[in-house]
């Protein structure tokens, strides 16, 4: 340890010159490597050609196109690459038959996918949350091939939680190749000029293989293994209707529809699991110390609808559609699987209906519409099947499925309701379109928890009130328009708010995702969808939570006002989790602004969303590590918070001293252990290792406001036209331009990552766990007519 102020820390590292007679590495100088997480990511690029050729004649018409996308990614040895090839062919055989058709082959492959989430497959995991900043980025590359010689494990600065991410990057590898074929065919017959029928068949078919593996000298998985997965899908599709398109007089327009539809679906699953390998590398079946594990899923499904649709149409200003959709689903109980669904819209045009002629006041339409979609089950929820299971001795066996078999499934439906308004002003120069809907979610197909003494742990049930309803509004205008020069401007603004109404008998909440580090998100009654919950620090005021409105049962307490301090300075953590605040965002939006000046044109976008909150493992754990540019702050004394108090080093945080009740009421403190009525502010000092390692299962000190603003997209182009030059050499049309993407987050509220990548999808909405960086993106476009 240095003595003298600027004396360097000399000492053995894992990078140190290392002595194979004595087995002792040589000390080296203890130095700081500020941008080594930075130095990682590499700049990625994506490269993207498209190709088309098209022609036609009086009875046919083709087109023919190719695009290739390659895409390297900013984690190192990662990659996508992307090949299609589309065929659109028509012909007419007479004056009343078309024939259509068309096929679709895509090709992926990825060499390497980086995975996401808390896992050794993610290299931000020790990125973010690991690495010190004494790590020397540039020789865990130079030494990625080499084994330590100390540990004869691959070389890395840490052997006791990961792997030095080039190696894990390039030997624990992540590849997936699917081949994807679309087809197409579609028949129209004209019988008269009103009347024709229409025959649409069309086929998805893909299949793909996935390989993990796991290299010799993998931390946790010391001996190697690998797993393999195949997919096959296919579904098909086959429709066909009768058509009536008819005016009567100059007054009424019909179109109306009957038909069929049949949707197959087929899909096929196998997986092949390896560990303990013999030879390192060699990934085969036959390679393995132990019986490879394997699994085998097959799902079919198939769904019959009919249909039938009628457009009114009076004057060219009233408008009513009526639908109606019958299917019969395979995968509901017989006497529940047929369901109808109707929906009815109207539409009308005042600016028509009332004759208004005006540069001021140019249309205005109004609607409302309801509508019923019904849903059905997912493959073999009616009835338990048998699986394989653990070898009783040398004897196989199975076991019965832990769900339980619903009894009278019933489809799921959505009950929607709608109410808009389009306005036009100033000849169709400054617009707004409005939109109010209303949507309601019922008998939702779940499965929810039960007592494992009935044998089961869980079972299938229609249940749930979902309510989804908002307001959408986009916003139009051109204030400037001259012959050469113009300025668009489009807006969009959004709020939706989604409150659960009811779940099932006495259920109190349904956990929608509880996979990260002691933060959950869940569904309950009266409350809004997609809440987080996890534990809090405890604050002055409390407020006792009940499940019931009689205050018989306590949920949890909440907790407003200063922090509660102990008297060594620390929080206290809530004894339960408590609501964290909603994922979901209250409103968002976006601004585009678009210019063009002759040939050159120029727009430039803005996003924002405002509310909703995101938990961040990555500040959680950084801070816990110390890896995070906060844990080595200085305090108010202009001390460096990893000084000894004693030495003026330290946290001091706000608050006040206290302790919890055993009822968790709130009793204030002097910093001494005596109770006292008048709150004393917190003076304790706390070295900042002890502070930040006091934040483990606080999840509330990482969960922030996920609200931002960002310049979006920016773009810059030319156009040429009529050039001589190029039109000699068959070339019609040529225009550039110049493209920025996610260029600059102008305000956000989370310290050290992007919001916008802990949104996720799904149920996976509001935690961020190791997310790989978001991307910023320049590049440029060339288009060519011939």
């Amino acid at each position: 340890i240095p003595q003298t102020v600027g004396q360097k820390l000399v000492l053995p590292q894992w990078d140190s010159p290392y002595d194979p007679e004595t087995g002792i590495r040589t000390p080296t100088p203890w130095v700081s490597n500020p941008d080594n997480v930075k130095d990682f990511l590499e700049t990625g690029h994506k490269i993207t050609q498209n190709l088309a050729l098209q022609g036609s004649s009086d009875n046919a018409n083709f087109r023919l196109s190719f695009s290739n996308h390659d895409v390297k990614g900013t984690i190192p040895n990662t990659d996508l690459k992307k090949n299609t090839i589309a065929l659109t062919a028509g012909y007419n055989v007479t004056k009343r038959l078309n024939v259509t058709g068309g096929a679709t082959y895509i090709k992926n492959q990825s060499e390497n996918i980086v995975e996401n989430g808390y896992n050794g497959g993610n290299p931000m995991q020790s990125l973010g949350q690991w690495f010190g900043r004494q790590v020397n980025v540039e020789n865990l590359r130079k030494y990625a091939g080499d084994i330590d010689p100390v540990t004869l494990y691959p070389m890395n600065w840490n052997h006791s939680y990961h792997d030095n991410p080039y190696w894990n990057m390039h030997n624990n590898t992540n590849s997936r190749d699917r081949d994807r074929i679309i087809g197409r065919l579609t028949i129209n017959y004209k019988f008269t000029d009103w009347l024709n029928f229409d025959a649409i068949i069309g086929n998805d078919w893909y299949i793909e293989d996935r390989k993990q593996v796991q290299a010799h000298g993998t931390n946790g998985d010391r001996l190697g293994g690998f797993w393999a997965g195949s997919y096959r899908r296919n579904e098909l599709n086959a429709r066909s209707s009768l058509t009536v398109n008819k005016d009567f007089g100059t007054n009424l327009s019909l179109i109306a529809s009957v038909g069929t539809e049949i949707n197959k679906y087929d899909y096929q699953y196998h997986e092949t699991n390896v560990s303990d390998l013999i030879i390192p590398d060699l990934y085969s079946v036959s390679n393995a110390a132990v019986p490879a594990t394997t699994g085998l899923s097959e799902t079919h499904t198939a769904l019959h609808g009919v249909f039938g649709t009628v457009n009114l149409g009076f004057r060219d200003f009233l408008f009513l559609d009526l639908t109606g959709r019958n299917d019969w689903s395979s995968t509901l109980p017989v006497d529940n699987n047929s369901y109808f669904y109707p929906s009815a819209s109207l539409g009308f045009v005042i600016t028509e209906a009332l004759g208004v002629q005006s540069n001021i006041f140019s249309y205005a339409k109004l609607r409302a519409s309801y509508a019923e979609v019904g849903g059905t089950a997912g493959a073999y929820q009616l009835m338990g099947t048998y699986g394989a299971s653990d070898p009783f001795g040398s004897q196989p066996s199975l076991s019965y499925t832990n769900t339980l078999p619903p009894l009278g499934l019933k489809p799921q439906r959505k009950k929607s309701l709608e109410f808009g308004a389009d306005l036009k002003f100033l000849q169709n120069r400054l617009g707004i379109d409005a939109t109010f809907y209303k949507e309601n979610t019922i008998n939702q197909i779940l499965d929810i928890a039960i007592s494992r003494a009935t044998g089961f742990s869980s079972k299938t049930i229609n249940a749930g009130n979902l309510q989804n309803q908002g307001v959408e509004m986009t916003l139009y205008a051109n204030p400037v328009k001259t012959s050469d020069f113009s300025w668009n401007i489009m807006a969009n603004w959004s709020a939706n708010e989604n409150k659960v109404i009811e779940l099932y008998e006495d259920m109190r909440y349904l956990n929608l995702y509880s996979g990260s580090w002691h933060a959950l998100v869940h569904a309950r009654p009266d409350e809004e969808y997609g809440v987080l919950w996890g534990y809090d620090i405890v604050r002055e005021h409390a407020k006792k939570v009940y499940y019931d409105d009689a205050e018989t049962e306590l949920s949890h307490i909440e907790y407003t006002g200063r922090p509660i301090i102990t008297n060594d300075g620390l929080y206290i953590r809530t004894n339960a989790r408590t609501n964290l605040g909603c994922v979901y965002p209250d409103w968002f939006g976006g601004i585009n602004n678009a210019f063009s000046f002759k040939d050159f044109d120029f727009s430039f976008l803005i996003d924002f969303k405002k509310g909703g909150v995101v938990y961040s493992v990555t500040d959680w754990f950084g801070l816990y590590a110390g890896v995070l540019e906060a844990t080595a702050a200085t305090n108010d004394k202009g001390v460096n918070i990893r000084e000894d108090p004693a030495d003026g080093g330290g946290i001091k945080v706000d608050g006040v001293y206290g302790r919890v009740d055993t009822d968790g009421s709130i009793i204030y403190t002097d910093g001494q252990g005596n109770d006292v009525t008048t709150p004393v502010e917190n003076s304790t000092y706390v070295l900042g290792q002890d502070f930040y390692h006091d934040y483990w299962a606080k999840t509330g000190l990482s969960v922030f406001d996920a609200s931002f603003v960002k310049l979006r997209e920016v773009a810059l182009g030319y156009t040429f036209r009529n050039i001589p030059a190029l039109q000699r050499v068959g070339i019609r049309g040529l225009s550039l331009q110049l493209l920025g993407r996610n260029l600059w987050i102008i305000h956000k509220n989370t310290p050290d990552i992007d919001p916008e990548i802990g949104m996720g999808a799904g149920n996976y909405v509001g935690v961020e766990t190791n997310a790989i960086p978001s991307v910023r993106s320049m590049g440029f476009n060339v288009r060519v007519n011939f």
